[in-house]
């Protein structure tokens, strides 16, 4: 037990806190002090230095005002057991953690002073580490210099014995509906049974900033950040070793999940590296989500090597959400398809090595380096480990700075996929060496040569990369070529360069094997061209040949610079011969064996299905040959005919492929696509309210394609008797009317009332006023004080109508109002109220008048008249009847409900009623 002794200035420093506290709330902010081994609770009021510290942070946290702070010292913190098992923050809060004992905000190394908060327990168990709710945006919840770590949310959490919160998200941190700040704050080892292992965010707005997610795990999606229906942004973060657990088919994924988007989802200067799972997943709730449009900026995005083939973005399974739903710019990634949309922009994809320490921090010869854009990061002083944001002038990618220079790779390459960059193989006539380089997305110039001894034609190209990943120089040249022809040889040098003042100090030039280089000489052989066959056509002897491989891709035909011929052998199982020479000595003669493929006839298949394996003969008969890959057709999805085309279809090597060229036959069938029928789940039967029309039918059809559902005759109304007995058409008309056709059902209607009249409504023991009327919703009941119990009685005017309320009620109180609430099938509601009470004045308010008695069990009406008196009973039984003047004679006496009073004189009269007595006048 702590004793707290108090000075005379201890207190008067206290009091005189308190006083200008509540004389100026609000107008000065309190600092209130966390430490291991503080103070109880109790001394939470007043933790105003460190040493009056108290440990109980949730008491500090209880006992502090929106826009204070809190300063927590070294050490590790758990929530009280008894209290929500997780820290409670609804107000705007600075916390700052990571301080030695007396040290200010000013001198604190929070790294060297970790503070934690657990959320496991002594006992085993876990929670969320801390609960953020409905935080003011103009007063945002800050938390600094924090490491939150072993929080699990599972079961659905009740704060404050009232508020709810969804079960299995943000093991760190659940917050909603509020405004959060995070500066320098490490999530570890979190757990969510569902998804946001460390951060769930619903409905908030959030700002990250030096944060890092490590060893943070989800069920289903989103093991570090799970947002729905958010807003935020995050920078200079590192997330490693999440792992969201493997899903079945439609599941979850994602180390960050989106339900339903938010205004801005940002990423800048991330880190994500060796995470298990896809880097983002798009989570469905209903049909009508409407999803964010995450950016990703800066960022590295490392990928196991196993994940490398499959989805980097994943969605339920609903719709197509991929890479090309996000936004990545100026990215670094080992994988190899980052999207095609014209958001995602320089990128650097692909890379197999992206050269970064144990610890994420790009090395010397990393593509990393300098190859930001820096306009992303304006305002940003620090990078994740507090060095200076941009150090070269151009901004690194990722979480953390280098002092390095950046790398420009400068490749080579030809149409003859040259293995060496230097002393090459042969290049033959008209082949294009291609030279080019990561950096400069501006430069792009193409160098033709022109004309060389014995009219060598080499093309040289030499341009940037279509992903280079940073601003360039202008229009300043890196590379430009010399091109050297000698003694039948072609020799191209290279020089390379780095224009732009002071851009020498940035960058560095490497070949792709990271040997720098200033100068290269390219020299290559040159030989003569072969040109392959692409089509061969025709009959007896005028064959029709398209050649390919030309310089430029051009075409060359017969009877214009070469010519053409073949053989027919006499024996009609040996294929035919053709012979392609050329005048120009720079190409070299052709001579194949020719074997026609003819495609089976009648062959097709419906639109958005795989093509079937084609089927064909050939001339030679197909026995004499092997055959590898199929016969193609045009390409082309949208339904019509297409021609056959050879494409892949090849001889096996195993019988000499380069002495036999393929032909179509003389007459070739076409392959027709026709209209495939939409994959359709119709519904069971349909309703529709009485008196509606079939538009307004309440049913469920689900399509594989998008088109509208609807009935043949929409307008017509159903009758009662055609429920569930007619039959009606209802359609669906797809979209895409030209490749899927339209498909119909025959479908019952179920006629549903919605009919929420009562056709009878009693009240035992008493009578209803005004009487029952199906129209009327409003009754009053009197009754004596002694009625402690009345039972009430309602019918529905449609026997399928359900009814709450009805049945025997006590009374507590002198009046009181029941209600009896009435279903329709079709949904439609309606409430009636009954007043029981037992005060006249009450019944006024339903026109009970001086000229009617209503009193317990009995209504006389009018008390004035000419005529008939009226006489009701709540049995209902015809009650005794008696008629007075006001001598006493008796002047009537039978059982009746009524009297006539047109006989008698003018006058007072007294009538009594099974034994109540009521004054009644004759005009």
């Amino acid at each position: 037990m702590y004793l707290r002794k108090y000075t005379i200035d201890m207190l008067k420093r206290y009091v005189l806190l308190t006083i200008g506290l509540l004389i100026s709330a609000g107008a000065m902010a309190t600092i209130r002090f966390v430490k291991e081994d503080g103070y109880p609770k109790t001394g939470a009021w007043s933790a105003f230095t460190w040493e009056d510290a108290c440990r109980d942070l949730q008491a500090v946290i209880d006992y502090s005002n929106e826009g204070d702070s809190i300063f927590i010292a070294e050490g590790v913190y758990t929530p009280a057991f008894a209290n929500y098992q997780s820290y409670l923050i609804d107000k705007g809060l600075k916390i700052y953690g990571g301080f030695k004992v007396g040290e200010t905000l000013d001198l604190r190394k929070w790294k060297e002073a970790p503070a934690v908060l657990d959320g496991r327990f002594p006992n085993g168990t876990s929670n969320h580490v801390i609960i953020a709710l409905d935080i003011n945006p103009e007063v945002p919840l800050l938390l600094d210099g924090l490491t939150i770590r072993n929080g699990f949310a599972k079961d659905i959490v009740k704060t404050n014995n009232v508020r709810e919160i969804a079960a299995g998200y943000g093991g760190g941190l659940y917050s909603e509906s509020s405004t959060v700040q995070l500066n320098n704050v490490i999530f570890s080892g979190n757990d969510g049974d569902y998804g946001g292992g460390a951060l769930y965010m619903k409905k908030s707005s959030f700002e990250l900033t030096n944060v890092t997610f490590n060893r943070n795990t989800a069920g289903v999606s989103g093991a570090a950040v799970f947002s729905d229906a958010s807003s935020y942004k995050i920078v200079n973060s590192l997330f490693y070793d999440n792992t969201t657990l493997p899903q079945v088919a439609g599941g979850g994924d994602g180390i960050l999940a989106v339900r339903t988007g938010g205004k801005s989802e940002f990423f800048i200067n991330c880190t994500f590296a060796d995470n298990t799972g896809s880097l983002l997943h798009f989570e469905k709730v209903s049909s009508l989500d409407v999803l964010g449009n995450p950016t990703f900026q800066n960022c590295i995005i490392k990928v196991q090597e196993a994940d490398r083939t499959k989805d980097l973005i994943t969605s339920s399974d609903w719709g197509p959400r991929n890479v090309n739903t996000c936004t990545f710019q100026h990215s670094l990634t080992n994988y190899p398809l980052l999207g095609i949309n014209r958001k995602n922009t320089r990128n650097l994809t692909g890379i197999d090595n992206l050269l970064l320490t144990d610890k994420y921090v790009p090395d010397e010869n990393s593509s990393a380096i300098n190859h930001g854009n820096s306009e992303f990061v304006q305002g940003l002083a620090e990078d994740l480990a507090g060095n200076e944001r941009v150090q070269k002038k151009y901004v690194d990618i990722g979480a953390y700075e280098t002092p390095y220079k950046g790398v420009i790779s400068l490749y080579f390459n030809a149409t003859r996929e040259l293995s060496s960059a230097q002393n090459a193989d042969s290049l033959a006539y008209g082949d294009t060496v291609f030279i080019w380089h990561d950096g400069l997305e501006t430069f792009r110039a193409q160098v033709e040569g022109s004309s060389f001894v014995d009219e060598e034609y080499i093309s040289v190209f030499n341009s940037s990369s279509d992903y280079a990943a940073y601003q360039g120089f202008g229009s300043k040249n890196i590379i430009y070529v010399d091109k050297i022809n000698r003694d039948g040889k072609v020799r191209i040098k290279v020089f390379v360069t780095v224009n732009g003042e002071g851009e020498e100090d940035n960058w560095r030039i490497k070949r792709l094997d990271n040997v720098d280089l200033e100068e290269i000489i390219l020299e290559f052989k040159t030989v003569q061209r072969e040109l392959s066959v692409k089509i061969i056509t025709g009959a007896g002897n005028t064959p029709y040949v398209e050649l390919g491989n030309m310089i430029g891709d051009k075409r060359l035909e017969m009877g214009i610079d070469f010519y053409a011929y073949w053989e027919t052998p006499a024996d009609p199982d040996r294929p035919q011969k053709v012979t392609i020479g050329f005048a120009n000595d720079n190409y070299a003669t052709l001579v194949k064996n020719v074997v026609f493929v003819s495609p089976d006839a009648f062959q097709s298949k419906k639109y958005n299905e795989p093509d079937p394996v084609i089927a064909f003969t050939s001339v030679p008969a197909a026995d004499n040959f092997k055959w590898e890959g199929v016969l193609s057709r045009e390409k082309g999805e949208s339904t019509g005919s297409y021609e056959y085309v050879l494409e892949s279809l090849s001889i096996k090597k195993s019988i000499g492929e380069n002495d036999y060229v393929l032909a179509m036959g003389y007459k070739s069938p076409r392959f027709d696509i026709v209209k495939s029928d939409p994959e359709i789940i119709w519904p069971a039967k349909a309703m529709v309210i009485f008196g509606q029309k079939l538009s307004t039918a309440t049913l469920t059809a689900i399509a594989n394609v998008s088109g509208d559902f609807s009935f043949e005759d929409s307008d017509i109304v159903p009758r009662l008797s055609d429920s569930e007995t007619t039959e009606y058409t209802y359609i669906f008309t797809p979209t895409d009317k030209a490749n899927y056709s339209t498909l119909k059902i025959k479908l019952k209607v179920k006629i549903i009332k919605n009919d929420t009249s009562l056709s009878s409504l009693t009240v035992s023991g008493s009578l209803l006023y005004p009487r029952f009327n199906p129209d009327r919703t409003q009754y009053g009941v009197l009754v004596g004080k002694d009625i402690k119990i009345v039972s009430i009685d309602a019918v529905p005017g449609d026997p399928t109508s359900e009814i709450i309320g009805r049945g025997t009620q006590s009374l507590y109180a002198d009046r009181q109002t029941f209600s009896i609430k009435v279903t329709a099938e079709g949904g439609a509601t309606q409430t009636y109220t009954i007043l029981v009470t037992t005060d006249p004045k009450d019944m006024e308010q339903f026109n009970v008048t001086g000229n009617e008695i209503v009193q317990a069990g009995l209504k006389v009406y009018p008390t004035v008249t000419t005529g008939t008196i009226y006489i009701e009973t709540a049995d209902v039984n015809t009650p005794e009847v008696k008629l007075y003047d006001l001598t006493g004679r008796l002047l009537f006496g039978k059982r009746e409900n009524t009297i006539d009073l047109s006989a008698y004189p003018k006058g007072l009269y007294l009538l009594q009623v099974d034994g109540q007595t009521i004054k009644v006048t004759k005009r």
